[in-house]
């Protein structure tokens, strides 16, 4: 099972790779081909190679189910290629575990999306009746009631911010 937290409009579309390995209940790897699907989907098949296959195109809150799988067989699954911003939050490794007959097995997989990034402000001044000289008018950047930057105007009248680093807890708040 798959599950996203912290989710933006941006990152809501984000897909997740899975690798899967089986084992007999010897522990010698699988052979031959495997059936799945993803939330009750249409069936695929997948070719192991060295026990293992690989599941794409994964959302949150799906599932891949893995059909058929004999009772002892021991699976091992491996989150792979994990998008830019998310990280995985549990389990700390890989998920592992033992088929059991007349039950259902289940490796849960949680990514918390951090919104990370930077912008860079810039602006002009428009002095109409007069010339513009270096530091004529000092304007300051906000963040609700906060200063973060005050900078001064050139003899063009540009007027130029530093670099602002934002995160998650940045997002819905306006700068002014």
């Amino acid at each position: 099972t798959k599950t996203l937290t912290d989710v933006t409009t941006a990152s809501a579309s984000d897909t997740f790779t899975f690798k899967i390995t089986l084992k007999n209940s010897s522990g010698t790897n699988l052979t031959g081909s495997v059936s799945y699907n993803i939330d009750g989907g249409t069936t695929q098949n997948a070719t192991l190679s060295s026990g293992a296959f690989t599941v794409s195109g994964v959302s949150g809150g799906s599932e891949i189910n893995v059909l058929n799988l004999p009772a002892g067989t021991q699976y091992t699954v491996q989150e792979t290629n994990i998008p830019a911003g998310w990280s995985k939050t549990s389990p700390s490794g890989n998920a592992t575990g033992t088929i059991t007959a007349g039950s259902t097995s289940t490796a849960a997989f949680t990514n918390k999306y951090t919104a990370t990034g930077s912008v860079s402000l810039a602006a002009t001044k428009t002095y109409t009746g007069g010339t513009l000289s270096n530091g004529q008018f000092t304007f300051t950047l906000k963040q609700g009631t906060t200063t973060l930057q005050t900078k001064t105007n050139n003899a063009s009248g540009a007027i130029t911010f530093d670099a602002i680093t934002l995160n998650q807890s940045d997002i819905g708040n306006t700068l002014t």
